[in-house]
């Protein structure tokens, strides 16, 4: 049978070992408190860092958007230019095809009066050789006048109608900061 020390040892034993116990459970709740205070703080830093990426992101798609805009007000703006330009080339063409039927005529007739000219000359001439002498001295009168004062110059017949441009177009500012997100180095856990 077992004496009282016996038994007494066997308690102080099972005293020692629940001691033990005891200690490494304190250990295992301070490293649990450790873990979860590390994963408060991780869930915290996560979560600042999604907020700053879609801050960032949103801010991003700003400017993006900024752009778009101005890239349609100048699609706009270039449109309505190439109307001017339309408008411009319509002008040339018309006072283009005006000239050629004028010019057209016109060949025609100096032609003719040319050819009448000369008829009516050759028969002055042979008729009236005194008139013609004069006719001649009055011809280098006119001439001197002429290199001395000469005449005003006739209105053009045509008369340019510019067409309206389109306003000037710029590019717009970004009316926000941004910064194209950088994340941090991944620590290793400790």
């Amino acid at each position: 049978m077992a004496s009282i020390d016996d038994v007494f040892g066997e308690i102080h034993s099972v005293n020692l070992n629940l001691n033990v116990v005891q200690n490494e459970l304190s250990d295992i709740k301070a490293a649990l408190g450790l873990i979860q205070t590390t994963d408060q703080q991780g869930l915290a830093l996560i979560n600042s860092t999604l907020n700053a990426g879609f801050v960032n992101l949103s801010q991003g798609i700003s400017v993006l958007i900024q752009f778009q805009i101005f890239i349609g007000k100048t699609m706009v703006h270039q449109t309505k230019q190439n109307d001017t330009m339309i408008c411009i080339l319509e002008h040339i063409s018309s006072n283009t095809c005006a000239i050629l039927d004028e010019t057209h005529e016109q060949t025609g007739l100096q032609t003719k009066i040319s050819e009448d000219m000369k008829d009516l000359a050759q028969m002055y001439r042979s008729s009236n050789p005194q008139a013609a002498l004069e006719l001649a001295r009055q011809e280098s009168l006119e001439l001197k006048i002429r290199e001395c004062c000469p005449p005003k110059g006739k209105p053009s017949p045509c008369v340019y109608e510019p067409c309206s441009l389109p306003d000037d177009t710029q590019p717009p500012v970004p009316d926000v900061s941004y910064q194209p997100y950088q994340p941090d180095t991944p620590r290793p856990p400790r």
